[in-house]
């Protein structure tokens, strides 16, 4: 057996997989490019191929199809706000502050990742479902932040409302709003001079008015 052989059963990448993994990340961030330049819903695997410098025949060695590709960057980018949420919630004390940071946070990483942004929060792709995989992450951020809401209400922080589905659900949506104002309506500000984006700070306090310690109610109106 060759060198080659013996660092592949070993678990090294060789050479030739490295460069692969290379080309596959150059792939991916061509993506991220075009759809940053013609929109979310126009990745067009023609141009990604042409950037990379690879014939687009030569591009399903690295991704299986259109869709595949908006899988994984659903995947990674699903995964990183996942990661995101996870250092906001363990950078500080407990319970209602560890909500706001994580929404907060969640709203930082729209700004700054705004293709990605679209993505994962808005339906612009016709037709595409992310898969269980893809997914993923996103029911991990959703049991977090319920965990921190359900941490506060412990700590009679919030009234036990604030961790039924209504009351995660509207978090959520008010973060969710805010986010995409800001990334549709004012792209290329950062968090701090965007239009939209400061507005959290409020939309947390008018959720944290509606849900405290002696609000509640998720009765229907």
């Amino acid at each position: 057996m060759d060198y080659r052989g013996r660092r592949a059963m070993s678990g090294t990448p060789t050479p030739r997989q490295q460069q692969r993994e290379r080309t596959r990340e150059r792939v991916l961030e061509a993506s991220l490019e075009v759809m940053a330049e013609r929109g979310v819903a126009g990745l067009v695997l023609s141009e990604v191929a042409s950037r990379v410098g690879l014939r687009q025949p030569s591009l399903y060695a690295y991704v299986a199809s259109r869709e595949a590709l908006y899988d994984e960057l659903f995947r990674r980018g699903m995964e990183q706000h996942a990661g995101t949420v996870r250092a906001a919630l363990g950078d500080g004390a407990p319970g209602l502050a560890a909500v706001r940071r994580a929404m907060v946070a969640t709203v930082r990483f729209a700004v700054e990742q705004p293709v990605l942004a679209q993505l994962l929060f808005q339906r612009v792709v016709p037709g595409f479902t992310p898969s269980a995989e893809a997914y993923a992450p996103s029911l991990e951020v959703a049991a977090l932040v319920g965990g921190a809401v359900q941490e506060a209400v412990r700590r009679g922080e919030l009234h036990r409302d604030a961790a039924s589905r209504r009351g995660v659900d509207l978090l959520v949506a008010l973060t969710a709003g805010v986010a995409t104002l800001q990334v549709t309506n004012d792209p290329g500000s950062g968090f701090d001079e965007g239009r939209f984006a400061p507005l959290v700070h409020d939309a947390l306090d008018l959720w944290q008015q509606r849900y405290g310690p002696r609000g509640g109610s998720t009765a229907p109106r």
